[in-house]
């Protein structure tokens, strides 16, 4: 799920989050550039200054296991495709 402004959530947790900038110009929008952070693998041990909200996909069931992270990547980049057409 996501929670206003830029957080990317799992619950009450935190998984990471998106940023998006933009390059205007005279005549409207001359680019945009979108980052996302993904917590992929929980720090083994935690630090301890690791945020108490803060989740990793290693630790939600059911998560990135196989065929793991190229196909996350893939399937995040085709769903930031599909909502710029």
């Amino acid at each position: 799920g996501l929670k206003p402004v830029n957080d990317i959530m799992a619950g009450d947790r935190k998984l990471g989050g998106i940023l998006v900038e933009r390059g205007l110009d005279g005549e409207g929008v001359r680019f945009v550039i979108v980052g996302v952070g993904l917590n992929i693998v929980t720090p083994a041990p935690l630090p301890a200054d690791y945020p108490p909200r803060a989740m990793a996909l290693d630790r939600l069931p059911g998560g990135p296991g196989e065929p793991g992270l190229p196909a996350l990547a893939q399937s995040l980049g085709q769903a930031l495709a599909d909502g710029f057409t």
